[in-house]
C-alpha cells in the first residue's frame, strides 16, 4: 500500500467497537456486523487487524484503519503479485 494510500485513514479515537462493527458491515454491503465480527476476530489472531481496548473490549485503536504493519504489507505483495 503506497504511502497516500496509508494516509487515506482518518483516525476517529470516539468511534466504539459496535459501531466500527457495523460501519464495516454497511461498507461492505451485507449490512450483518455478527459476520464482520467473526472475520475480525481471525484477522486478530494473524495480525493483521489491531486488538480491541477497554476491559470490556468495547473500544479499538482506529489509527491506520486498524491494520498492522503486517496488513500494509500484506496488502503491497498482493498489489506487486504476478502469477505465470
Amino acid at each position: 500500500m503506497s504511502e497516500r494510500q496509508r494516509r487515506a485513514f482518518v483516525a476517529n479515537p470516539n468511534v466504539g467497537t459496535s459501531r466500527w462493527l457495523d460501519d464495516i458491515a454497511q461498507r461492505l454491503g451485507h449490512r450483518i456486523s455478527g459476520l464482520v465480527e467473526q472475520d475480525e476476530r481471525i484477522l486478530i489472531q494473524n495480525g493483521l487487524l489491531t486488538g480491541r481496548t477497554f476491559s470490556d473490549d468495547s473500544g479499538i485503536n482506529d489509527n491506520m484503519g486498524r491494520l498492522t504493519p503486517l496488513a500494509f504489507k500484506f496488502c503491497e505483495n498482493l498489489q506487486t503479485y504476478d502469477a505465470d
